[in-house]
């Protein structure tokens, strides 16, 4: 059955598991045509939630436009498993440089960029790329409307401008801030109640353990969390921030 939903492992179904892996766009393309398999299949387990999100996470162009230019994917799919909630999350999150990806499925796919997600790490793509200060993605996905103080309903951090303070990443709350984001905005979910309060907040180290792909040391990031906490009570000002 291609379509059998693993309940284990990192993929979720044979789709997902030959999305992820480079050179198998063949593979995928004879499971959906031949196979009928479901480009759309909501997995239950893995990583991905999703073959789409597998292939953008992992870098698959040749495999990721297939699934949406010629299996049809729903790219606004909102995933039940899986570390991302959405395709365009996935892309957004990813420490591969996917700007481009990002760009694609929001301008091809049609991707809404300000999608709220049931499940996952971020809650919104814009989230994604804040935390993994992606600024390229960022300025993607601002330009394309995503909106700065959306309210979220999952995921660890409450608003994008949280996320970006939490992580340090200073471009990311310098643009924030330029692309209207509310600093006293009271957020409605996760475990701060403000950006200000994330930015003083030291990171746990789960999350230290969790993000292998981020190489500051503790030194680094302190530093970089404080210049983010002073743009904040200056409210995107540059001038004064010691670096």
């Amino acid at each position: 059955d291609v379509n059998l939903l693993l309940q284990s492992g990192d993929y979720g179904s044979a789709l997902a598991a030959a999305a992820a892996y480079g050179g198998q766009t063949e593979t995928v393309r004879f499971l959906v045509q031949e196979g009928k398999a479901d480009v759309n299949l909501l997995l239950q387990s893995g990583h991905y939630g999703s073959a789409l999100a597998a292939a953008v996470r992992e870098g698959m162009t040749e495999t990721f436009r297939f699934l949406v230019r010629e299996g049809k994917a729903d790219v606004n799919l909102l995933l039940q498993s899986g570390n991302y909630g959405s395709a365009l999350a996935a892309a957004a999150a990813s420490y591969r440089r996917q700007t481009e990806t990002v760009r694609f499925l929001v301008q091809e796919g049609k991707a809404d960029v300000n999608l709220l997600l049931k499940s996952g790490d971020y809650g919104s793509a814009l989230v994604a790329a804040a935390c993994k200060g992606e600024i390229e993605s960022l300025d993607c996905l601002l330009m394309a409307g995503a909106d700065v103080n959306q309210q979220l309903r999952v995921g660890k951090y409450g608003s994008a401008l949280a996320t970006a303070a939490y992580w340090g990443r200073k471009e990311c709350v310098k643009a924030l801030i330029e692309a209207g984001a509310d600093l006293d905005l009271r957020l409605e979910n996760g475990p701060f109640s403000t950006a200000l309060q994330a930015s003083q907040a030291d990171v746990v180290q789960k999350d230290r353990d969790e993000a292998w792909w981020d190489t500051r040391d503790e030194k680094t990031l302190k530093r970089d969390k404080a210049e983010a906490a002073e743009l904040l009570r200056r409210g995107g000002n540059e001038r004064d921030v010691v670096s």
